[in-house]
């Protein structure tokens, strides 16, 4: 692994820890999915419903810790795909650095939305928002990966010549 992933990778993977302790508590029987439920409440019912079994400071929390972790996946992300431009042409491996971004910039515009829902800014587009903006960073991410993967999968060898 190049020594330019080794501190977003860790970084990243810190943030993961952080974020998983600091919003156990928003893991209940109503929500499996913690936070993401909260990013795919398309409606106020599901809003209200969440934010009656969460305390608010919880949650705040960790949006705003998200954004910490945003900046680390994406540096991650985006090192790793420019990491490939010995493989491919120069404008593949920016292209996908660049959906990297895209996504962190999704995943901000998210997090604002839901920061004002919670902020008590009854704007039922804010949801709406928010869970297409969701919706978008979680494909964007997964080009992102599926592009890593393959690069690193199907990495082009130099083929050894035997010795004589």
């Amino acid at each position: 692994m190049n020594r330019k992933v080794l501190l977003p990778l860790a970084l990243t993977v810190a943030m993961i820890v952080v974020m998983r302790l600091q919003g156990a508590p928003l893991i209940t029987p109503f929500s499996n999915d913690g936070i993401v439920d909260l990013e795919f409440a398309w409606n106020e019912n599901r809003f209200k419903g969440l934010m009656m079994l969460w305390n608010d400071q919880i949650v705040r929390t960790n949006l705003y810790l998200d954004f910490l972790f945003i900046a680390a996946y994406t540096w991650l992300l985006g090192t790793w795909c420019r990491q490939q431009t010995r493989r491919y042409t120069r404008r593949l491996p920016q292209l996908f650095a660049m959906a990297a971004l895209l996504a962190g910039a999704f995943d901000v515009l998210e997090n604002t939305c839901l920061l004002l829902r919670i902020g008590g800014w009854e704007q039922p587009l804010l949801l709406k928002a928010a869970a297409l903006a969701a919706g978008t960073k979680f494909l964007l991410i997964l080009g992102v990966l599926v592009f890593i993967l393959f690069s690193l999968v199907f990495r082009r060898r130099t083929p050894v010549l035997p010795s004589i």
